[in-house]
C-alpha cells in the first residue's frame, strides 16, 4: 500500500515539473507584441492627487496696513510640493494663470499653494490655471478627474453697509443728516466712489435742504472703508426711506470687470414726531457737593436735547396713599390708573433742573431736584408736542409712576476720630438727621488694662478688633446716656455733643 502511494506522488510531481517547463518554453518563444506593458520596477508608482482651487477676496489688516490673506488657494489631495520648495516662493513658470496678474505663488504647506497679488487683491473676472514644469514633486501627478484647468471667477466688487444712524449736530440741531459706513470687498478710489454715489428719496418728497450735497469721506487707515453722509435734511410730516447707492460700472483699484448692479442700502428718515420722545423715568438719592442727600427724578430721552427747555415742560406729582379694592387688596399706582381725578387729589411738586456748569449744550438725560419729603410714589408727565431739537416734537404724553426714596435717617461722629488731650474738652461731636434721641455708650479703658488693649487687638486705631472672645467689656468701664435731639424738621442736619467729663471724674481714684 505504501509503495502504491509513493508511486502516485512521484508521477504527480513529474507532471507539475513538465507543465511548468513547457509553459516557460512557450513564453520564451512568444515574440513581444504592441500590447505588452513595460514598467520600470525600480521606482514606486506616482501618487495621483486631486485638487481644489478657491478664489478669495482678502480683508484688511489694520495694524499691518495691508491686505490680509491670499487671493488664490490651491489645495491638493496630499503632499504635492517638492521638498525644497515648502515655505518658499515658487519659481516663475511653475504655474500659469490666465489672465496674468503680478504677484507671488508660495507653498505654505506641502499640500497648500497660495497666490498673493502684488496689489493685494485679484481683479474681478474669469481665470484659468495651468500646471507648469517643476510644480509638483517627482512622485506626484494630477489625478485624471482633477479639474485643474477649469474657468474660475474671482469675487466681484461688493459692499457692506454698517452703523446706520440719524445725526443731529449737538451745537446746531437744525443740521441733520443720515450717515452710514460702507466697507468694499477691495479698494476703490475716492474719485470712483464719488462719481458713482448718490442719495435720493424713495418717495420723492422734498426732504433735503436746497443747495446741500451728499458726502463721501475716506477712512485714512483703511482703503476699503468710506463714511457716507446725506445732504442736510429736515424732519417731514411722514417717515421716508432714503436710498444710498453706488451705480453700476464701478471698478476697484485692481481693475478687472466693473460692477453690473447697483450697490445700495436704504435708511429711514424720521418724521417730526417719530424720533424725539422720553424713554424712561427713574428716581435717585444723590449727594450734593456738601455731602447732603437730595431726592431727584431722572428722565432719559431718545436723542440729546437742550435739557433746560425740556425740563420746563415736565410735571411731577406726589401721589396719595394707595387704596384697597373691594377684595381688600392694595391697588398699586400705574401710569394707566392715574387719572385726572387722582391727580386732583395729589400734591404737585416744585422742582429745579440739576445743571452742571461744564455740561454740553445738549444731553440725552436730565435730573430734577425735588424738595426733601417723605418717600413714596410720584407721577411724572411730559406732555405731547413738547418741542425737541431740530424741529422734532414728542408724539404723545409721557406718563410714568416711580418710587421716590426717603431721606435716610443717619448719625455719626464728626470727623474720623482721634486722641483727646487730658486737659482739653471732654466732648464728642455728633451729626444726625431724622433722629429724635441718641443713645451714647462710652467705654473708658482702665489704666491697668491698657497693655491688654494693645496686645489683644488688631486693625486700625479707629476700628480695632480683639482676638478670640476677648472684648472691650474685659478692659473697660461703660457709661450710657440717652440725649434728646431738637429738630427743625425731619430732614435737617442736627449737631449735638456728648460730654463725658463726668465719666472721667467718676472713675478717678477717690472719687
Amino acid at each position: 500500500m505504501k509503495e502504491r502511494i509513493s508511486r502516485w506522488f512521484h508521477l504527480l510531481f513529474a507532471a507539475v515539473i513538465l507543465g511548468s517547463t513547457q509553459g516557460d518554453r512557450a513564453h520564451a518563444q512568444t515574440p513581444p507584441g504592441d500590447q505588452t506593458e513595460v514598467r520600470d520596477l525600480s521606482k514606486p508608482p506616482p501618487r495621483k492627487l486631486g485638487v481644489d482651487i478657491s478664489l478669495l477676496s482678502p480683508g484688511w489688516h489694520e495694524r499691518a496696513r495691508k491686505a490680509d490673506g491670499p487671493a488664490v488657494i490651491i489645495r491638493f489631495g496630499g503632499p504635492a510640493a517638492p521638498l525644497d520648495q515648502v515655505g518658499k516662493i515658487m519659481p516663475a513658470g511653475a504655474i500659469r494663470m490666465t489672465p496674468e496678474v503680478a504677484g507671488e505663488w508660495k507653498w505654505q504647506r506641502a499640500e497648500r499653494l497660495e497666490f498673493y497679488p502684488a496689489g493685494g487683491w485679484l481683479p474681478p473676472g474669469i481665470y484659468r490655471f495651468e500646471a507648469g514644469p517643476g510644480l509638483l514633486a517627482e512622485d506626484c501627478e494630477l489625478a485624471a478627474n482633477a479639474d485643474f484647468g477649469r474657468n474660475l471667477r474671482a469675487p466681484k466688487l461688493s459692499a457692506g453697509f454698517q452703523e446706520r444712524s440719524y445725526y443731529i449736530d449737538p451745537a446746531t440741531p437744525a443740521l441733520q443728516q443720515l450717515v452710514t459706513t460702507v466697507d468694499f470687498s477691495q479698494p476703490v478710489s475716492l474719485d470712483e466712489a464719488r462719481r458713482h454715489f448718490s442719495v435720493t428719496s424713495v418717495t420723492g418728497i422734498g426732504i433735503f435742504q436746497a443747495g446741500s450735497q451728499a458726502q463721501v469721506l475716506p477712512e485714512p487707515l483703511n482703503p476699503l472703508r468710506f463714511y457716507l453722509r446725506s445732504p442736510l435734511m429736515k424732519p417731514g410730516e411722514k417717515e421716508d426711506l432714503i436710498l444710498f447707492s453706488f451705480r453700476a460700472g464701478m471698478r476697484p483699484v485692481s481693475g478687472g470687470e466693473p460692477t453690473r448692479e447697483n450697490l445700495e442700502t436704504k435708511l429711514t428718515a424720521f418724521s417730526r414726531d417719530s424720533r424725539f420722545f422720553m424713554q424712561s423715568a427713574s428716581t435717585m438719592l444723590r449727594k450734593t457737593t456738601e455731602g447732603e442727600p437730595e431726592q431727584a427724578v431722572l428722565i432719559e430721552m431718545s436723542i440729546p436735547a437742550r435739557t433746560a427747555e425740556i425740563a420746563r415742560s415736565a410735571q411731577v406729582w406726589k401721589l396719595p396713599p394707595e387704596e384697597k379694592n373691594s377684595r381688600g387688596e392694595i391697588v398699586s399706582w400705574t401710569k394707566d390708573n392715574v387719572t385726572d381725578e387722582v391727580l386732583a387729589k395729589s400734591r404737585k411738586i416744585a422742582f429745579e433742573l440739576i445743571a452742571s456748569p461744564d455740561a454740553p449744550p445738549m444731553e440725552a438725560a436730565f435730573a430734577l431736584r425735588v424738595p426733601r419729603q417723605p418717600g413714596g410714589k410720584v407721577f411724572v408727565m411730559v406732555p405731547k408736542d413738547t418741542a425737541g431739537p431740530g424741529g422734532f416734537v414728542t408724539p404723545e404724553d409721557f406718563r410714568e409712576v416711580i418710587h421716590l426714596p426717603a431721606i435716610p435717617r443717619e448719625a455719626g461722629l464728626v470727623g474720623s476720630g482721634g486722641l483727646l488731650a487730658l486737659n482739653g474738652e471732654r466732648k464728642l461731636h455728633v451729626r444726625s438727621r431724622g433722629i429724635d434721641h441718641l443713645r451714647y455708650t462710652v467705654a473708658r479703658v482702665q489704666t491697668s488694662q491698657i497693655n491688654h488693649l494693645v496686645s489683644q487687638t488688631r486693625g486700625s486705631f479707629e476700628s480695632p478688633y480683639f482676638y478670640g472672645g476677648f472684648g472691650f467689656e474685659n478692659v473697660s468701664d461703660y457709661e450710657q446716656s440717652v440725649q434728646p435731639i431738637v429738630k427743625e424738621h425731619d430732614y435737617s442736619v442736627n449737631h449735638s455733643s456728648f460730654d463725658f467729663a463726668p465719666l472721667l471724674r467718676a472713675r478717678q481714684p477717690g472719687a
